[in-house]
């Protein structure tokens, strides 16, 4: 029997270690969420991205489709703020660094 909220999601076989295969369900309705906040993203699409073409995927700015816009302003003006002097390597927090150490790659000032 299947539970009523499960008709409508998407299912998928697995093949479980014990040897036998089990139904998982898939919520289809996931979007896609930024890297640091977990906010959840505007303009990315959600559902089947293999039906869209490469510029309707992602947005095509620096960390587009990964980044919320203001997550994406701080990285930048600390990844500015390092370039320039004003800011230590240590003062950036751990969340951002990765992102941070990207966007100085980008960056040409």
């Amino acid at each position: 029997m299947v539970a009523p909220r499960q008709r409508n999601q998407n299912k998928k076989f697995v093949k479980v270690i014990k040897g036998t295969k089990e139904i998982r369900y898939r919520d289809s309705s996931k979007g896609s969420v930024c890297g640091i906040c977990h906010k959840k993203l505007q303009g990315v699409p959600k559902g089947d991205l293999r039906k869209l073409s490469k510029t309707e995927k992602r947005p095509s700015i620096l960390f587009g489709g990964v980044l919320c816009n203001t997550c994406r302003d701080s990285v930048f003006d600390d990844a500015i703020m390092l370039k320039v002097g004003i800011l230590k390597e240590t003062e950036v927090s751990l969340k951002k660094k990765h992102y941070v150490d990207q966007a100085l790659r980008q960056i040409h000032i």
